[in-house]
């Protein structure tokens, strides 16, 4: 309910307006004096404000300009007054008054005015949310964009080809100054896709109809980034995956996405010799994929995975909680099912589902 504040030091006046904006379906607060109406201003954060101009305390230019300097100085702000001399209505307006009406006024002109402003407003929200949805876009499609992909994977590429040269003589701290290259850079390139599909999470472009045109094997996907992540984190001997030659029921990429961040969390929260275990298995029409770490686990259920939302754990990885957040999101938007078990101390089990494909 629209929340409308009217400050005015006349009893009958308040009473009178109070009842007439009731019944137009406005909540109303009211106060009785300039020092009052601005303390209930901050405490409320009303819609609009209504406020006579020759008060004791305060008058309504001061109450104006306090709120002005505050967070509140957007709220429409209509001035009541008894003078119409055009200084005063001048003056308000300077101050940044939206209106003025002069006493006495009809209930059609006091309706009329709050009406126009709050649609005003209401434009004015609108235009702004366009305008940061515009330069979010911006930003999403510039921070995918070819250049930055492209430089990076040049630093990626030329990093990899010297660090696993033959004729690699750097030494032993030079090389591990580039696997902290390397490293740091596959994660900005996390960090960007989980950015991008966050993004398009929020714009629901990712939709149940997002189906695979095509067929392809569970297995072959996973080993292929399997193979990735234990070249990167060297724990070839800690993964064991049990994979069924399945089909996979969501497009490709999506599901690649998943399988990586869901392994790239289990190296990330797990100490090197820990155990990670991968399956994906087909059971009562369903595709299933779990993943199974021994690590640092965390304090979470599986409805508190969110954006940007850190769980406490032991580990000092670096993580942003868009990762699991979007595995979350885009398995229900896919129609699945997501749950999670994990623990402080005990590891995290994160086990996903989805429908078969029709025949």
């Amino acid at each position: 309910m629209v929340k409308i504040l009217f400050i005015d030091d006349e009893k009958h006046l308040r009473l009178n307006v109070s009842e007439i904006l009731t019944l137009e379906g406005y909540d109303v607060i009211t106060a009785n004096d300039g020092l009052e109406g601005l303390a209930k201003a901050i405490n409320t954060e009303p819609d609009l404000i209504l406020c006579d101009l020759m008060m004791p305390n305060l008058d309504g230019y001061s109450v104006l300009s306090e709120l002005k300097k505050t967070d509140l100085n957007e709220i429409p702000f209509i001035f009541l007054t008894a003078k119409s001399d055009h200084s005063d209505t001048r003056k308000g307006m300077e101050l940044g008054a939206d209106d003025y009406i002069t006493k006495p006024f009809t209930r059609e002109e006091l309706v009329n005015s709050i009406k126009t402003r709050l649609d005003k407003r209401i434009k004015s929200k609108r235009l702004l949310k366009s305008k940061i949805e515009e330069d979010r876009l911006n930003l999403v499609n510039h921070f995918n964009g070819a250049d930055i992909r492209t430089s990076l994977n040049i630093i990626l590429g030329m990093s990899s080809v010297l660090y696993n040269s033959n004729d690699n003589n750097l030494g032993e701290d030079s090389n591990k100054m580039l696997t902290y290259i390397i490293n740091s850079g596959w994660n900005i390139v996390r960090f960007m896709n989980n950015f991008y599909y966050n993004e398009i999470l929020n714009k629901d472009e990712i939709t149940p109809e997002f189906k695979s045109i095509e067929a392809y094997k569970a297995k072959s996907s996973i080993e292929v980034i399997a193979k990735k992540l234990t070249l990167e984190y060297a724990r070839s001997k800690d993964l064991t995956l049990s994979i069924e030659d399945v089909e996979v029921p969501i497009d490709e990429q999506l599901f690649n996405y998943i399988t990586e961040e869901l392994l790239y969390n289990a190296f990330k929260f797990t100490q090197k010799g820990n155990p990670v275990l991968v399956k994906a298995y087909e059971k009562d029409h369903l595709f299933f994929l779990e993943v199974n770490d021994f690590g640092v686990g965390f304090s979470a259920t599986a409805d508190q995975i969110q954006p940007f939302k850190k769980f406490s754990s032991k580990s000092d990885a670096p993580c942003s909680g868009l990762g699991l957040s979007n595995v979350k999101r885009i398995t229900e938007k896919m129609g699945g099912t997501f749950k999670l078990d994990t623990k402080p101390n005990e590891g995290s089990s994160i086990l996903i589902s989805f429908n078969k494909f029709k025949k």
